[in-house]
């Protein structure tokens, strides 16, 4: 096995907004739909990623605080 070329995809760079691009593509194929139904959902979607997933990093593009299990004052 040639181990002096390494690979590509190891060195790739991505920013939050390339997360959020990705989850809507995601969300356009896998559901069939053009758009999310709001910011919450996409809020909701990225603290799963980070929750559910091995996706390393999440936490320092966004942070969550829990608020009064979403009820507002």
């Amino acid at each position: 096995m040639d181990t002096s070329r390494s690979d590509p995809f190891l060195n790739i760079k991505i920013d939050r907004e390339d997360i959020i691009l990705l989850i809507l593509e995601a969300y356009k194929r896998m559901l069939g739909k053009e758009y999310l139904s709001g910011v919450t959902r996409l809020e909701k979607l990225l603290f799963l990623l980070n929750k559910e997933t091995d996706f390393e990093g999440i936490v320092s593009f966004f942070v969550f605080k829990p608020y009064g299990f979403g009820v507002h004052p």
